[in-house]
């Protein structure tokens, strides 16, 4: 019999969450894991506004939260564990699957959205803030150098780049 992947959306959401938080042997497996949550992503986006037929008033991917917003908040713990660029890569892939999953509202739920966007909202040491009357806080007006060989601490700036991004498109 002639099947459909969307007939099997819960099963393929579960898969993608499984390899999202993929190890071995304690050992973290960034680029699949940075795979599954770009997979996230696209399921988000494609099946995020689908209504569930047996629930009125919910989506397909009501029953995947947990494991949705699992996957979300360890891709995006990542450069806490290991600040090199697999690391810093997976965050930004959880920075873009935060953002879709913020984008199709895939749930209201207050205490979901606060425990999973937590680690993305900058505070006061990664982003300055200072009145319209102040001058430039010299942390600001000379940001750290990088080195052109230094790969690591332009993957670090993407860490900055994912927080500030996703907060500005909060919708």
């Amino acid at each position: 019999p002639q099947s459909s992947p969307a007939l099997h959306i819960g099963a393929i959401v579960k898969t993608a969450c499984g390899m999202a938080t993929a190890t071995v042997d304690q050992v973290e497996l960034r680029c699949l894991q940075e795979n599954a949550m770009n997979l996230i992503c696209q399921l988000l986006e494609c099946f995020g506004k689908v209504p569930d037929s047996h629930q009125a008033g919910l989506n397909v991917l009501n029953d995947d939260i947990p494991q949705i917003s699992s996957s979300i908040k360890n891709a995006l713990g990542s450069p806490d564990d290991d600040s090199n660029e697999s690391s810093c890569r997976l965050f930004f892939a959880g920075c873009r699957t935060l953002q879709m999953f913020l984008k199709m509202n895939i749930t209201p739920d207050r205490p979901v959205l606060k425990r999973i966007f937590r680690p993305v909202v900058p505070d006061s040491s990664v982003v300055g803030f200072f009145s319209v009357d102040e001058k430039l806080p010299l942390e600001i007006a000379r940001p750290p150098q990088c080195d052109d060989d230094d790969e690591g601490s332009f993957s670090a700036l993407l860490v900055h780049l994912g927080r500030l991004w996703s907060v500005g498109s909060v919708p």
